[in-house]
């Protein structure tokens, strides 16, 4: 019987984590065994990576294994993941991140609809082991732009998004392998061709804050998140526009800023260091949230920086107010 729901994990040399987040669903997963599927995609771990996953499945937790010969690279993995998963629903969930216990009950309840995408609110990782009893609280949204005034650059979250497996288009995801988004555009379309998406306002997932790093974000969440929205399929220009506006607003106003504060007051970040406006500039100068949000604050003293940053969270909290995101 084809399940219902597959989790997905890929990993690479983090068995620490992996551990931790497969004794998370093993401690949920008892009576769900027909309904969910679980994946680990190595990507050629040369730590205790298969250690990990055969204590599991001794205890009974039913995992299928899948080990590159080589790395292959995140996006190759990611998308492995969501290629070889059976079940009607796929949630890629990172290694590090954690279902919170009862949360796979939960999701169960509502896979049953047909929905694009299901949203998974998440906090940072608190010592906190189950959910709100009681009803779950989300928003059931037919309309799907104003699910995407919702998420906005959360269509980046592999984690927190569950995507109905019938929007995926193996050739689409393929071709955005080097990008590190190789998820958008399925989540993208899955949202903008459903007849409905789910937001669950509920704590459903853990994560770790700042526990990745390793390539240039600007250039990222930049140029590649803009090619990949702008050559979206199956969806009209005017969409588009839409769209690309409703995220890529929410970008400069609450997202870059908060790295380019990060770059000017540290040297010790995650990410590979790079001057933010040469990246964004050539992509957003249209954009007066560009110069409003990001600019400016670049070129500003450290400390009148720190202090415009308040501005801007500030602005941020007026415009979702009159504009709606």
């Amino acid at each position: 019987m084809k399940p219902l729901l597959t989790i997905a994990i890929p990993t690479y040399n983090r068995s620490l984590y992996l551990r931790r987040n497969l004794d998370f669903l093993y401690n949920q997963i008892n009576d769900f065994e027909n309904k969910v599927e679980i994946i680990v995609s190595d990507n050629a771990s040369i730590d205790d990576t298969y250690v990990v996953v055969n204590d599991f499945l001794l205890k009974g937790l039913p995992i299928t294994y899948i080990k590159n010969i080589d790395n292959k690279g995140p996006d190759f993995n990611i998308s492995q993941c969501y290629i070889t998963a059976n079940g009607k629903y796929v949630l890629t969930l990172g290694d590090d991140d954690l279902l919170v216990n009862g949360s796979i009950k939960a999701i169960l309840n509502l896979v049953t609809e047909d929905y694009g995408v299901i949203f998974l609110n998440s906090a940072e990782f608190i010592d906190q082991k189950e959910i709100k009893k009681g009803k779950l609280n989300y928003i059931n949204y037919d309309e799907p732009i104003e699910f995407i005034k919702k998420i906005n650059f959360y269509v980046t979250f592999i984690s927190g998004n569950i995507i109905n497996k019938k929007y995926l288009d193996e050739q689409e995801l393929i071709k955005h392998n080097g990008s590190y988004l190789i998820q958008v555009s399925f989540i993208l379309n899955a949202i903008l061709n459903a007849p409905q998406n789910l937001y669950i306002d509920d704590i459903m997932l853990f994560v770790e804050p700042d526990n990745t790093g390793g390539y240039n974000l600007f250039k990222i969440f930049g140029e590649n998140f803009y090619s990949i929205v702008n050559n979206l399929k199956s969806i009209n220009k005017n969409e588009i526009v839409i769209v690309r506006n409703i995220i890529f607003n929410n970008l400069l106003v609450n997202f870059f800023p908060q790295y380019i504060l990060k770059f000017k007051l540290t040297n010790n970040h995650s990410f590979i260091k790079t001057n933010p406006i040469l990246n964004l500039k050539s992509i957003f100068s249209g954009y007066i949230n560009f110069w409003l949000c990001c600019y400016v604050l670049n070129i500003m003293p450290n400390k009148l920086a720190k202090i415009y940053s308040y501005l801007i969270k500030f602005y941020s909290k007026i415009r979702a107010v009159f504009i709606g995101y």
